[in-house]
């Protein structure tokens, strides 16, 4: 009787691990699956209450490529913040600048020349984005600059 008992209590224990261990894992999962929906939810819900999706798409590219030396105020960091940006300059400039600034300094852009100045001469890498991109970019950097 006492080997029977002792089998059955060892059986039942083992049991109650595997579901123990199965019900801690399965409760990692849920905590991490909740974790990276968060992290990735909250912050495309609240960009969408406040920027269109063209302008998130382009708060991507934003700060991917330009927020080591652009911030998104009057601030200067390397180079000029981009508050209003968008106002002061047309899309064309904009796409030229952006995609070669130094040519359009050395073909004596006035604008470009000023900036160029203003900012120790600082020269501002080239970017070659797809027509879309600049449109996301510039979108972004009109209703994000605001």
């Amino acid at each position: 009787m006492t080997k029977k008992y002792t089998l059955y209590t060892a059986c039942l224990l083992y049991i109650f691990i595997f579901i123990s261990a199965c019900s801690s894992q399965n409760e990692k999962q849920k905590n991490s699956t909740e974790t990276t929906e968060t992290t990735e939810t909250i912050p495309t819900q609240v960009l969408q209450t406040e920027l269109s999706p063209a302008a998130i798409k382009g708060k991507r590219i934003f700060m991917a490529n330009c927020s080591a030396c652009h911030l998104m105020s009057n601030e200067k960091l390397v180079g000029p913040g981009m508050k209003g940006v968008t106002e002061k300059y047309d899309k064309e400039w904009l796409i030229k600048f952006i995609s070669n600034s130094q040519k359009m300094i050395a073909e004596g852009d006035e604008k470009a020349v000023k900036v160029y100045q203003e900012y120790n001469q600082t020269v501002m890498s080239n970017f070659q984005f797809t027509d879309e991109q600049y449109d996301f970019l510039l979108a972004y950097l009109k209703e994000g600059g605001k």
